[in-house]
């Protein structure tokens, strides 16, 4: 499949204007050629003119596709942003109910703290109260020990005496 060279024999002066020239009886006029050219012309510019129809559509159908893409694009970033907020918002939220928990577990800390300091307060008064009650009965009893004595010693020595 190698190239080979063509040699082509020049055609004669009144070949090149054979199809014309035979359609017209053999004489070709300028306005016959003008003609001609005109109706080729209007026949390519009908061609040209669908093509570029078809070309426009074609390049109307891309821009509708990718104005379509960018809107998809542009809602799934949107959705993707959507998300993200809410996901943002979740975690504040589960932030401020954590620190909201913390801060209600260490008032509750505090309150049993206080409460347990007041009781031992309370216990402290209460064993205070028993220790002075406990006192005053033995010095009662111990009075009425030296009272009973004392009548018992003054039995005596009214016995003796």
């Amino acid at each position: 499949m190698g190239t080979q060279p063509v040699a082509w024999t020049p055609l004669p002066p009144a070949a090149s204007y054979a199809p014309t020239t035979a359609a017209a009886g053999g004489t070709v006029t300028l306005a016959s050629l003008l003609a001609e050219r005109q109706r080729t012309t209007a026949a390519w510019l009908d061609a040209e003119r669908m093509q570029a129809h078809r070309l426009e559509l074609a390049q109307m159908e891309r821009a509708q596709v990718e104005a379509e893409r960018r809107e998809v694009a542009r809602a799934q970033a949107e959705r993707a942003a959507a998300a993200r907020l809410a996901a943002e918002r979740a975690q504040a939220e589960e932030a401020e109910r954590r620190a909201a928990e913390r801060q209600a577990a260490a008032e509750e800390a505090e309150r049993l703290e206080r409460k347990r300091r007041r009781e031992e307060r309370l216990e402290t008064h209460r064993l205070e109260v028993e220790r002075r009650e406990a006192e005053r009965r033995e010095a009662e009893r111990l009075r009425d020990e030296r009272l009973e004595l004392e009548r018992l010693q003054a039995e005596i020595d009214e016995l003796d005496g």
